[in-house]
Parts: C-alpha cells; sequence; structure tokens
C-alpha cells in the first residue's frame, strides 16, 4: 500500500488511531475495576455473579459456534 493511503493529516496513521481507539477504554476500565477492588474487595455475591455470567458469555459464544445456521 501507498504510504499516502494510511496517513492522515496530522500524520498520525489510521491504523494506529484504531490501534489507540480500540486499547484505551479496556486498559481505563481495567485501571479503574483495578482501584476499585483494592479500595473495597469484591464480596463473594459478587465474585459468584461475575463468574457465571463470564461463564454464560464463553458458553454462549462455543453454542453460537456449534449450532449451524
Amino acid at each position: 500500500m501507498l504510504e499516502s493511503e494510511w496517513a492522515t493529516g496530522d500524520g498520525m496513521s489510521t491504523l494506529l488511531q484504531l490501534f489507540l481507539m480500540l486499547t484505551v477504554l479496556p486498559v481505563a476500565v481495567s485501571l479503574l475495576g483495578g482501584a476499585l477492588a483494592v479500595w473495597r474487595a469484591p464480596g463473594q455475591r459478587t465474585r459468584s455473579v461475575t463468574g457465571h455470567f463470564a461463564a454464560e458469555v464463553v458458553l454462549g459464544e462455543e453454542a453460537g459456534n456449534v449450532v449451524p445456521r
């Protein structure tokens, strides 16, 4: 590809911009969640609900891959 296809007006590549947009939010939320957990440790019910939610997300994704369309 030509360099001009990847460069924007300010010189920052669109690929770099896309990378930053897709990574800044998850990193910020992870840092916020870590700080919150240090400040106030989650209780047993919160850990249980979070674990069950994560398991359902994985199970739903796998079921979507197995079931034919």
